[in-house]
């Protein structure tokens, strides 16, 4: 088998990959996500490695099935994720995951342990193999990403084995995010291939293959969709690469960031610096950035930065400035994403026809979700009442509940607003009360803010039947008041003159 090598449709076709994606029951699944698990578990059974003698370390391994199918296959293996150390709300547990296998598997051979990537702690030379899905690009900067390599190397046991899937950029469009450090040609040629490969100490099994088979299925797809290899993302591609390393000597000795565009270095280290919330330095940075000669596409994402920085410092003044900037180069970018974000920024900083324009240009662009298309739409839609153009904003919020189903709730709230500022109260109060009874249990601020505004409504309906009744009884009063007059005329004119 081809061990290192970019995800393709037709690796489905082989007899040892179907049987892998059998025994770990993702046979009914076929794109970019299951295939590096598969390729991983068939790559290091057929290295010899699931004999049950071997000792495995899985990084940022989450409750993925290999973990189970190598505790089947080998001698001892330790899972390890951030689990508990993550305070998020869906933060996955240790304990969870001994019970999350999707086969029978033998737990004495399993251990689930809470860790950091760039501190594995255990000692020198402990493992036979380590394996990982997405800790490479889960990375916030490459210097980060070294110490990781760095860390694998230490904790493999000579001619041990590193089995790592990352998303990989087929395109010539480098893109590198904190988190978000996809493989593409020149870092592998940097790190790996060239003359002078920055990471010693390992050797590739094989030779990387970048060839993809031309079968309708290889074609890019948009990023929800259940199957596909490659994917839209951003404004490049998105596929899956599988690189396995053996250990083989002594690792490098120091980082060195030569090998990478001067852009991404400073880009990067702006990042590092809004993540731990310097953002002073952030911004002197980006303005740094922007002020060179830079391809449209790199400008607008240092912008974009650059606008998220200001954002965070308060800046309005500023940050419409950036925006007003950054406009001419969104008009003709392929980046969904980024354009949802400047096009919010505009929003917020009162550039309603900026906005408009960019959340119509994410409509346009075939490489967007029908989620993103939904929320275009639910942001024009408030744009355009910001601007008093009621009817079409309606018009949108309606478009808008083609693409968004679980965001019904959202939008019955967004038409119930629009009919209140139009007057219509006794429409608002039914989508206000509509928008109430589905949205989900848990989001008790929004029901009551829906109540909230459903109240008044009713409080306005009120106090205009109580004027109108006022009205009413003034005018009772003065038709009164007119007969009254008229009859004492007419009796003052019989008086003078007589029947």
């Amino acid at each position: 088998m081809k061990f290192c090598k970019v995800a393709d449709i037709a690796d489905w076709q082989d007899e040892a990959f179907q049987a892998t994606a059998s025994l770990l029951q993702l046979e009914s699944v076929r794109n970019r996500q299951v295939w590096p698990l598969i390729q991983i578990y068939t790559g290091l059974h057929q290295l010899g490695l699931l004999g049950g003698q071997a000792t495995a370390l899985g990084l940022a391994v989450g409750d993925e099935p290999l973990i189970y199918a190598f505790a089947n296959g080998c001698n001892r293996v330790v899972a390890t994720d951030l689990y508990d150390l993550y305070n998020g709300r869906e933060a996955l547990t240790a304990q969870e995951v001994y019970r999350r296998n999707p086969f029978p598997y033998a737990t004495d051979r399993l251990e689930v342990r809470p860790m950091d990537l760039t501190r594995i702690d255990y000692p020198d030379h402990s493992f036979d193999f380590i394996w990982s899905c997405r800790a490479i690009e889960q990375m916030t900067n490459f210097e980060a990403l070294y110490q990781l390599y760095r860390e694998i190397h230490r904790v493999l046991k000579p001619g041990g084995i590193a089995a790592l899937a990352a998303g990989f950029n087929p395109t010539n469009r480098p893109s590198y995010e904190p988190a978000m450090l996809l493989v593409d040609h020149p870092w592998v040629q940097a790190w790996l291939t060239g003359d002078t490969p920055l990471l010693q100490g390992f050797e590739l099994i094989d030779a990387v293959d970048y060839s993809v088979s031309p079968q309708p299925e290889n074609p890019p797809v948009l990023p929800n969709a259940e199957t596909g290899i490659q994917v839209y993302y951003q404004d490049i591609l998105l596929s899956s690469m599988a690189l396995f390393l053996r250990k083989t000597g002594e690792f490098s000795t120091s980082y060195s960031e030569d090998w990478l565009d001067p852009f991404w270095r400073i880009y990067l280290l702006a990042c590092d610096a809004y993540r731990t919330q310097q953002y002073q330095q952030a911004e002197n940075l980006l303005r740094q950035l922007v002020e060179t000669d830079l391809p449209d596409r790199l400008r607008l994402r240092a912008l974009q930065r650059l606008a998220d920085t200001l954002m965070a410092q308060g800046n309005s003044e500023a940050l419409k400035a950036v925006c007003e900037t950054a406009v001419p180069y969104a008009e003709q970018s392929e980046d969904g994403d980024l354009l949802m974000r400047l096009a919010r920024y505009c929003r917020k900083t009162g550039l309603l026809n900026e906005a408009l324009l960019l959340y119509r240009r994410v409509v346009e662009l075939p490489s967007v979700p029908p989620e993103t298309v939904g929320l275009s739409y639910r942001a024009q839609a408030k744009c355009l009442m910001q601007q008093g153009h009621y009817q079409q904003a309606l018009t949108l919020i309606q478009m808008a509940e083609t693409y968004n189903v679980n965001e019904r709730h959202q939008l019955e709230w967004l038409r119930g607003s629009c009919y209140q500022d139009l007057g219509q109260l006794e429409e608002a109060i039914r989508c206000y009360d509509i928008a109430a009874k589905i949205a989900p249990e848990q989001d008790y601020a929004f029901r009551e803010r829906c109540v909230r505004d459903a109240n008044k409504c009713l409080r306005l309906q009120l106090s205009q039947t109580n004027k109108q009744l006022t009205q009413l009884q003034d005018n009772r009063l003065l038709q009164v008041y007119t007969s009254l007059r008229s009859a004492g005329r007419s009796v003052k004119r019989w008086l003078r003159f007589g029947k």
